[in-house]
């Protein structure tokens, strides 16, 4: 058999040279563990440098909010005026300057503090009430509220229905029972799809359609009109071109109007409340003079009726052509009615006691 490498039991120089190299390996590798610790120390400082800087800049950023807003030209000129320690003598242009841009803040800050103070007296409304009407305006009162203030979505459905009283007290505890929702838990949002679920139902709203549909001016006057339009044109949100809100006004007017605002083509519906007003106020104008008239025109019949009558009395008083054959049939009235008094007056008798009168 040939020879075979030598193994390292065989070859004590092999065995230094692989201890060798193995310190060497080990001595890099803890050189390499030494210089990540090092490493992780610098991150460490850095790491807590950051820290303490972006501490110190949000501490920086709420002062400056917390501190009432300051007018960039005025400061810049006292920045300035400390710099160069510039005091302005009293009296002067200067002087008055400062206390102007002075008051001017001042007074700004105050009017920011009495319009926080006004917000804050306005109270939000109750509700009580069943109506459609009544729950519809309570409803855009309380957005209009929340306009206001900045509420989550939980707080304005629990000032919502802290704000119920009566009947609607009962509803919520029914709502809260059958949904199983809290106070705690519901949205504004949720609470709107409740309520309008109840009172503000679809049947509400179609019926405030078809009285959209069916208005007329009829009795009404002009400007009662028009504001029952408006109001009702809210319920229409189909209806949203400005043309057919239009079409849809003038088509509510009495013929003879109607002509007269389509003949103008009217283009808006400021355009076309102004010409109604026109044609409204002139016809009224029209209707009382003709009034007038009639009422002039029947005062002269009257007078002339009167006139008539007094000339058909005189005729029974002895002074017409048949004076005689009244006179006559006047006095033999008379005559029958003395009789027919005379004998129902009770009697004497020879005797001198009373007879019953004759029947």
């Amino acid at each position: 058999m040939g020879q075979g490498v030598p193994g390292p039991e065989n070859n004590p120089e092999l065995w230094v040279q692989l201890g060798e190299e193995a310190r060497i390996t080990n001595q890099a590798i803890l050189e390499t563990v030494q210089e990540l610790k090092n490493e992780m120390a610098r991150l460490r400082e850095d790491n807590a440098r950051l820290t303490m800087e972006q501490e110190r800049i949000l501490k920086s950023l709420s002062d400056r909010q917390n501190q009432p807003p300051v007018n960039p030209s005025v400061e810049q000129q006292r920045m300035s005026e400390e710099q160069n320690h510039h005091i302005p003598p009293e009296g002067s242009e200067e002087q008055e300057e400062r206390s102007d841009n002075a008051f001017e803040q001042q007074t700004s800050k105050r009017q920011r503090v009495e319009l926080k103070g006004e917000f804050r007296k306005i109270k939000p409304p109750h509700f009580d009430r069943e109506q459609e009407e009544a729950a519809e305006a309570w409803l855009i009162n309380m957005n209009k509220y929340f306009h206001l203030y900045e509420y989550d979505h939980n707080l304005k459905a629990r000032l919502a229905i802290f704000q119920l009283q009566g009947k609607a007290t009962l509803w919520w505890e029914e709502v809260k029972i059958v949904k199983g929702v809290t106070e705690q838990t519901i949205t504004w949002d949720n609470f709107q799809m409740f309520f309008k679920g109840i009172y503000l139902t679809e049947r509400f709203y179609d019926e405030k359609a078809r009285e959209f549909h069916d208005l007329r001016l009829g009795q009404q006057t002009m400007d009662e009109f028009i504001t029952c339009f408006t109001s009702l044109l809210r319920y229409v949100p189909y209806i949203r071109e400005e043309k057919e809100k239009v079409q849809r006004f003038v088509n509510s007017l009495p013929p003879y109007m109607r002509e007269r605002i389509e003949f103008d083509n009217p283009k808006s519906m400021d355009e076309v409340i102004r010409k109604a007003r026109i044609c409204y106020q002139q016809s009224k104008q029209k209707g009382e003079a003709a009034s007038r008239k009639w009422n002039e025109k029947k005062g002269f019949k009257a007078v002339g009726n009167n006139k008539e009558n007094r000339s058909n009395g005189n005729k029974g008083n002895g002074k017409g052509p048949n004076s005689r054959f009244a006179a006559r049939t006047t006095s033999k009235f008379r005559a029958a009615n003395e009789s027919k008094v005379d004998e129902q007056q009770p009697r004497l008798d020879s005797e001198g006691t009373t007879r019953p009168p004759v029947q």
